[in-house]
């Protein structure tokens, strides 16, 4: 799989390096699952994904931490995926 291109939430996978809007930078830890409801204002889409959140780290101030990130309606672009074999 080639990295360093767009992505869809439903191909990330465990193990995935991604940025978003330019300035967060996640390690995914759990594959995207979709909501079995629609939220309050009506749409669908994946559950929010837990991911680790190295932006912090890459800048030196800190560690990386986990996090649930919605990654719907985002711009993800790929930047290493882990060899899952």
């Amino acid at each position: 799989m080639e990295e360093n291109r767009s992505i869809k939430v439903e191909d990330l996978q465990i193990g995935d390096e991604v940025i978003v809007t330019g300035i967060r930078y996640f390690k995914i830890l759990r594959t995207p699952t979709i909501r079995p409801k629609p939220t309050s204002w009506g749409a669908g889409g994946y559950k929010s994904i837990k991911c680790l959140d190295m932006h912090l780290s890459k800048f030196g101030t800190g560690e990386d931490r986990q996090v649930y990130y919605d990654f719907n309606y985002c711009n993800i672009w790929l930047v290493k995926r882990e060899n899952n074999n």
